[in-house]
């Protein structure tokens, strides 16, 4: 009865032991996955900055690879103008 209760013992101490290393290991993870999405953040707002940076200074000359992105920012803008003016002017009505 006694090596039984040993060998209880000894399976609680080790699945204790197993269930405190998978939480560590899983808070390490998600941990790094914090760090990865606030990376993958930070690459994506550069990305940003560059397009918006590179189209203030070269977007009435664009490089040729860049020329269609930089036409449909163009008549994005120009889109989003005629809707403020639109938007104004039924507002105005009012």
């Amino acid at each position: 009865m006694s090596e039984i209760l040993d060998n209880v013992g000894k399976i609680v101490k080790k699945s204790g032991k197993d269930a405190v290393k998978k939480t560590k290991d899983m808070t390490e993870i998600i941990k790094i996955k914090k760090q990865i999405i606030e990376e993958e953040r930070n690459v994506k707002k550069c990305c940003e900055e560059l397009g918006r940076t590179y189209y203030k200074i070269y977007g009435g000359k664009p490089a040729d690879e860049l020329q269609k992105l930089c036409s449909n920012i163009f008549l994005a803008e120009g889109n989003i103008k005629h809707l403020k003016k639109e938007m104004m002017s039924i507002k105005s009505k009012k």
